[in-house]
């Protein structure tokens, strides 16, 4: 099985490429990332922090976190060659840490809202309106897609 990649490793800062094939080595990919995310106790991971440099993203936030930020019921979202079409003007700054850099959070600027669209593990093609902490992990993912880290956005404020 596959593991977290961590910083420095060059992949982490590669602008991933998007996926053209929607066969079963992607839903092997996927069911794989989500085994690996919830082992690590994260809400979201792209492909290149596990050393698969491709536009894949899964994201599951937890029912008490979803309860609490009174987000829709659907709880995982598999993000496939995602792309935010809509921002809001409306944003706000908040800590986030990092599966990739453990022990490192930034406090980052982003808007509070996002639309995404992007594909299914089966290629079926998929809009995404998000808000609060799902826009936030959103957001992160997506960066993670284009090369970007937490530490691109600022200076790391605690090392735990």
């Amino acid at each position: 099985m596959k593991s977290i990649i961590t910083d420095p490793h060059p992949i982490l800062h590669t602008r991933a490429a998007p996926v053209v094939a929607f066969d079963n080595s992607v839903t092997t990919l996927v069911s794989e990332m989500l085994d690996i995310m919830r082992g690590s106790k994260g809400m979201g991971l792209a492909g290149v922090q596990i050393g698969v440099p491709l536009r894949i993203a899964v994201i599951e936030i937890p029912a008490d976190l979803r309860r609490k930020e009174q987000l829709e019921a659907q709880s995982l979202y598999i993000l496939i060659n995602p792309k935010i079409i809509k921002v809001s003007h409306d944003t706000s700054k908040d800590i986030e840490g990092c599966l990739s850099l453990p022990g490192i959070e930034v406090n980052i600027q982003r808007p509070t809202q996002v639309t995404v669209t992007s594909y299914t593990a089966h290629g079926e093609p998929q809009s995404v309106d998000a808000r609060g902490l799902f826009a936030r992990v959103i957001q992160h993912e997506i960066d993670h897609c284009n090369g970007i880290l937490i530490t691109d956005h600022g200076t790391p404020i605690t090392h735990k």
